[in-house]
């Protein structure tokens, strides 16, 4: 048709896949058509917007479920993003009125510019190609390192032990990582993201590609916190049919033998990360227990204690890629704080660290 007008054929054709339901085809026989308007009154369009783009693969098959569904919305939406500006809005208006001031004390500075370059250039390669879903992935590795940003400096021990000057630079690294993360969200939840602006206290967005890390101009104040996203319930998504599996289904759905079930959203909580060994030092009077030095691709190396000394040599340990529970709770060991903890597997005769089959960069995320 175009040829026979004359008109220019298209160098690239885009087709979008199909949407599953609970695993199932939608069909009008088996009840489960997702009306787009009560999902949107149910939701918000934002959030549906972004459960859409974050859910499926460009021009693949999706699959809508309720767990789904809630997991992006409260575990993601409201508790990763929603809750960060929350935090950073009402520590700013708390500790310092709302001011925002660049120092020369800014923990982490250097870690925080390097990350944040690196899923800036990432994203707008991710957007260019069409693999949205993964440039919400390489945003939410800016919001997961915000949220541990707030765990390990601590502003609120900062204030109340008046050092004044760091707290102010902790305030504005989350401010100016707050000012990228909107501008990532943007094209995918625009009126979020634009009450999110003027949470921030900013006027307008500003050009993608003139984005840099520590570039926001101070003296600066953020504006009053407001709640971005509402956390949803099962009551949210009927429009989400569950069809009736077949009898020779339940089978396949019996849990096995002394295993007990836990929520995706809990295994969420979980960051799986590959870090490095790069130094074993032995701990007197430790018989099984090691301290390693593990690199996880941030700006200062993780101690963490070991009971791996009875299974590996220090020789077989040094530059050894291992998996790392990298959100695990500090705890004391022999009088040495351990950051972490490595994952390995024991049958009983033997032993074995986790580690990848190809050679990846320390930090990279497991899933």
């Amino acid at each position: 048709f175009l040829m026979s007008a004359g008109e220019e054929l298209p160098k690239r054709i885009f087709a979008h896949g199909w949407w599953l339901v609970e695993g199932h085809k939608i069909s009008k026989s088996l009840g489960n058509v997702i009306d787009p308007f009560v999902a949107v009154e149910k939701l918000g369009v934002d959030p549906f917007r972004y459960i859409l783009f974050r859910e499926t693969p460009f021009g693949e098959d999706g699959n809508l479920t309720r767990e789904s569904v809630l997991n992006r919305v409260n575990g993601e939406l409201v508790n990763e993003i929603g809750n960060l500006y929350s935090r950073v809005v009402s520590m700013a208006n708390k500790y310092t009125e709302g001011g925002v001031e660049k120092t020369d004390a800014i923990p982490l500075a250097e870690e925080y510019a390097k990350l944040t370059e690196e899923v800036l250039g990432n994203y707008q390669k991710l957007v260019e190609d069409f693999k949205f879903h993964k440039a919400l992935e390489e945003t939410l590795r800016l919001a997961e390192f915000l949220n541990r940003y707030i765990d390990q400096t601590k502003p609120w021990e900062l204030n109340k032990e008046g050092k004044t000057e760091t707290l102010k630079g902790v305030l504005y690294l989350l401010t100016d990582g707050l000012r990228i993360l909107t501008h990532l969200l943007f094209p995918f939840m625009p009126t979020s993201m634009e009450k999110a602006l003027k949470m921030l206290g900013l006027e307008e967005f500003e050009n993608l590609g003139g984005l840099k890390p520590l570039s926001l101009k101070t003296p600066h104040r953020v504006g009053k916190k407001e709640n971005l996203f509402r956390r949803i319930t099962e009551e949210d998504l009927t429009f989400i049919v569950k069809v009736e599996e077949k009898p020779k289904e339940e089978k396949m759905e019996q849990k096995p033998e002394g295993v007990e079930y836990i929520e995706f959203a809990d295994f969420q909580r979980v960051v799986l990360k590959v870090g490095e060994i790069v130094r074993i030092e032995e701990i007197p009077k430790a018989k099984k227990l090691y301290k390693l030095t593990v690199d996880l691709g941030e700006e200062k190396p993780r101690t963490i204690v070991a009971g791996i000394k009875p299974y590996y040599s220090p020789e077989e340990l040094k530059g050894k890629k291992v998996i790392v529970v990298a959100n695990l709770k500090p705890k004391k060991l022999m009088g040495i704080e351990s950051q972490g903890m490595l994952l390995a597997a024991n049958d009983g005769e033997n032993f074995s660290l986790l580690t990848v089959e190809k050679s990846v960069k320390n930090g990279t995320r497991v899933s």
